[in-house]
């Protein structure tokens, strides 16, 4: 009886040493994009329920304040995403092609027609 427990021990540690090797093998997959991105090292500090927040961007979206984006028809080309997002701003929706461009800890971004900004990655 010892050795067949034992060995259900063994089978799952070998199935959460698998689940570990998953989770990390996604997080490395995780585009470039994905972090904490401000104006300057000030705006990085802000919290999230102030006006000035920073960017809190993950795979598929991102908040800022009241500010809650969904991409979809995410396109990459290099370093560069282009994406389109679906923006909740206190209740109104509004939908927008967005360029991601990251180089080093700087990311431009651009909305639309408008002219591009840069950020910096929070430390």
């Amino acid at each position: 009886m010892k050795i067949a427990r034992m060995g259900c021990v063994g089978i799952a540690l070998v199935g959460m040493a698998g689940l570990t090797v998953s989770v990390a093998t996604a997080a490395a997959k995780a585009p470039a994009y994905v972090g904490k991105w401000g104006a300057n090292a000030k705006q990085c500090m802000m919290p999230q329920d102030t006006l000035d927040a920073p960017l809190i961007i993950a795979a598929k979206g991102y908040d800022q304040f009241e500010t809650h984006c969904d991409f979809s028809n995410i396109k990459k080309t290099g370093m560069t995403w282009k994406l389109k997002a679906s923006c909740s701003v206190e209740g109104d929706i509004q939908t927008q092609p967005l360029s991601l461009k990251v180089s080093g800890d700087a990311l431009t971004y651009k909305w639309g027609t408008g002219a591009a900004q840069k950020l910096v990655r929070c430390k």
